[in-house]
């Protein structure tokens, strides 16, 4: 059987060598790249399904849907080096596979060689085989083949001599999804703990900084890119404004993307994740639509359906070695939730190479309702709130899970943080006699909250209660029970107001700060300067916009 080539554009790709030639410029690739490369020239114009792929060019091997994204991954980076097409000639064709979008040439070769129709993998001989043909190595590739012989396809390392001056540039697999649009009806203001109260729209988008919400606004950005402008996001992340010693290990930039209209507990599912991995790893985390030049790490959670089943793919690409760690879709199942966001967290710590044990995360778990159908409630009031024309819904949604969890230490805690932030807010009318009502029914359950270890959400609800009936003392003993990496937006406005009640303006100041911080907006002032007693923060929001202007 005579050796062919194949030209792909401008690009020579001779198989047998493990090699791409452009413009006279060599690069050399490792056997599992070649092979992949080669069964898309054999069928180009085609879509191929991954399970295909498995097959044909894995020969069945059974390895994790990363080792395809990674292996694709790697031949864009280098084929999108000629700056002819975004996509690197393989684009992805949304729940069927990859298809290599150009027509090849073959080009037949006049060289005979050794030809073999058994396949053979790298051995110890140093023999190259691509597609059926076998040669022996040269002095320079049997050096490469040294330091990948030992590994196999699952370890995926990414091996590349790239002899040519191409400039870095990088991207990871996503699937292209529409922007999703919850159109979500408003529901009545209620609570278990509540009597009713006037509030208005811009009262629910404060509330929204403090209540639940454990991460940036800009999570409420659902992400809507075609294929092309993720490439470009790759491509410029690596840019002149983006600095290699900057990249920060502990800081993510999170994204969601979708073309589910109505995913409500998907989204609740993953901004549970996310306020784990900040709260409990202490990890820096953010939502948004670009690269952050900071970000080491970028998490993408893709929301899709197939057949009515409802999937969440999770994607983990390190922007420091240019790898993707993770790409595993876990099923939505509403009587399964608590143990798919448990495999979820699971192996996104391990894919961070963060070594948290089964039990531990099974305790960060332990507050979230048992019963199903509350955690569902739960969830999607979670994600109501973080979606601007769902946030009314939220409250309803928390009732209802309440009602069927009434015990609940989480639901309880939130519930009379987030009713007392409202009743201090509604600043049209005398609150305090709202304030008393909710204390004296939070009174009544203090009891079953203080059974066992407290959580960090009941140390906030005691501590709002003691602040609210003047007992600073009281209120520094919750406080100080909260770990300092497991400090929220309202746990900092807490410590604020008390600073402040102890005569420490400058350490209130200070701690406003980190909630404005936390928040990343300086409008969570407007909770703070109301809640309790009256705070001026005046001077604070002048420097705020002495900074913006």
């Amino acid at each position: 059987m005579a050796k062919v080539s194949y030209q792909i554009d401008n690009w020579i790709f001779i198989p047998h060598e493990n090699k791409l030639i452009l413009d006279g410029q060599e690069t050399l690739i490792d056997n599992r790249l070649s092979n992949l490369l080669l069964y898309l020239c054999q069928n180009p114009m085609t879509t191929l399904s991954r399970d295909e792929l498995i097959d044909e060019v894995w020969k069945g091997l059974v390895l994790t849907d990363q080792v395809i994204t990674q292996a694709i991954f790697e031949l864009r980076k280098i084929l999108k080096t000629n700056h002819k097409h975004l996509q690197g000639y393989i684009i992805t064709v949304p729940k069927r596979g990859y298809k290599l979008d150009i027509n090849i040439q073959v080009l037949p070769s006049t060289n005979k060689t050794d030809t073999h129709t058994e396949k053979e993998s790298l051995t110890d001989g140093h023999i190259i085989h691509v597609a059926g043909i076998r040669q022996e190595a040269s002095p320079d590739d049997k050096k490469h083949i040294d330091s990948i012989s030992n590994k196999t396809a699952i370890d995926n390392k990414n091996i590349q001599l790239n002899q040519s001056s191409s400039s870095i540039s990088a991207k990871t697999e996503s699937l292209s999804k529409q922007n999703q649009n919850n159109e979500g009806k408003s529901t009545k203001k209620a609570t278990g703990l509540t009597a009713p109260i006037a509030i208005t729209t811009l009262i629910f988008c404060l509330i929204l900084l403090v209540f639940i919400s454990p991460f940036s606004l800009r999570g409420v950005d659902k992400i809507s890119k075609d294929t092309n402008s993720e490439e470009k996001d790759r491509a410029t992340q690596f840019g002149s404004e983006v600095i290699y010693n900057n990249l920060e290990p502990r800081f993510i930039r999170a994204r969601i993307n979708t073309d589910i209209t109505s995913a409500q507990i998907q989204h609740g599912v993953i901004f549970k994740i996310v306020e784990y991995l900040k709260y409990n790893v202490n990890f820096r985390i953010a939502f948004h639509n670009t690269p952050h030049n900071d970000a080491a790490k970028e998490l993408t959670f893709i929301i899709t359906e197939e057949n009515g089943v409802s999937y969440i793919n999770v994607e983990y690409f390190n922007r420091i070695s240019q790898y993707q760690h993770l790409d595993r879709k876990y099923r939505i199942d509403n009587n399964n939730l608590k143990p798919t966001i448990n495999r979820m967290l699971s192996d996104i710590l391990t894919s961070f190479n963060v070594d948290v044990s089964k039990e531990k995360i099974n305790e960060l778990l332990s507050s979230m309702p048992e019963d199903p159908q509350a955690l569902a409630y739960t969830l999607e009031a979670f994600a109501a709130l973080h979606t601007p024309k769902d946030q009314l819904k939220s409250v309803g949604l928390m009732r209802k899970a309440l009602e069927l969890a009434p015990d609940n230490h989480y639901l309880l805690s939130t519930n009379y943080i987030y009713s007392m932030v409202v009743t201090y807010l509604n600043k049209g009318k005398e609150p305090q006699q709202q304030v008393d009502k909710l204390n004296q029914a939070f009174e009544k359950i203090i009891p079953i909250l203080v059974k066992g270890i407290r959580s960090d959400k009941v140390n906030e609800a005691l501590a709002m209660n003691a602040l609210s009936k003047d007992r600073p003392i009281e209120a520094l003993k919750y406080l100080k029970a909260i770990p300092n990496k497991h400090e929220t937006v309202i746990t900092f406005i807490l410590k604020a107001k008390l600073s402040e009640s102890f005569g420490n303006p400058a350490t209130a100041e200070e701690y406003y700060y980190q909630a404005i911080h936390e928040s990343e907006t300086p409008r969570v002032l407007e909770i703070a300067e109301s809640l309790f007693f009256y705070s001026d923060l005046s001077k604070m929001k002048s420097k705020m916009k002495a900074q913006i202007h």
